[in-house]
């Protein structure tokens, strides 16, 4: 199967396409030197607890979150009828994003301060991530049909080969 690229060569991408890929390499490689940077000024201490924190999250990723994801996708996705699929997949991303989000806040943190309190801007944090949550849920489930004509129109005189 050959891919075909906006360009419209088999296998090459555009001159945009490109150049695009080139800029966001660069931005990347830039953000990552200057962290780099920052943590040369860190302290022997700092730099465990950075590493800590690093190796933990990559083994929670991928040992945990990933496959989980993985999972419920799989069973969603047999539950679900097709014309679902779109939406609850963005919902679910929105969801996990606004939860992720509350943890640090709704956590406790040992026994420094109260779960909920003690930030810089005093909020309802509880309610407003559950009031996100059920905004998210209300967006897709209002979206829905506009995802099948989005889709539709998206599809609309393109055709597909046989070697495409």
């Amino acid at each position: 199967m050959t891919r075909r690229w906006a360009s419209g060569i088999p296998g090459r991408a555009s001159a945009a396409g490109t150049a695009a890929r080139g800029a966001l390499i660069g931005v990347g490689l830039g953000l990552a030197g200057y962290g780099g940077w920052l943590l040369l000024g860190l302290s022997r201490a700092d730099l465990i607890s950075v590493a800590v924190w690093g190796a933990a999250g990559l083994v929670l990723h991928d040992g945990v979150f990933a496959p989980v994801c993985l999972a419920l996708g799989h069973g969603v996705r047999r539950l679900l009828p097709a014309r679902w699929w779109t939406v609850t997949l963005v919902a679910a991303v929105l969801s996990i994003t606004v939860i992720a989000l509350a943890i640090p806040v709704l956590a406790p943190r040992h026994g420094v301060v109260p779960p909920g309190g003690g930030t810089i801007l005093d909020r309802p944090y509880a309610a407003s991530a559950a009031l996100a949550l059920l905004a998210i849920g209300c967006v897709a489930v209002l979206c829905r049909p506009l995802a099948g004509r989005v889709r539709h129109v998206a599809n609309r005189g393109c055709r597909r080969s046989r070697h495409a």
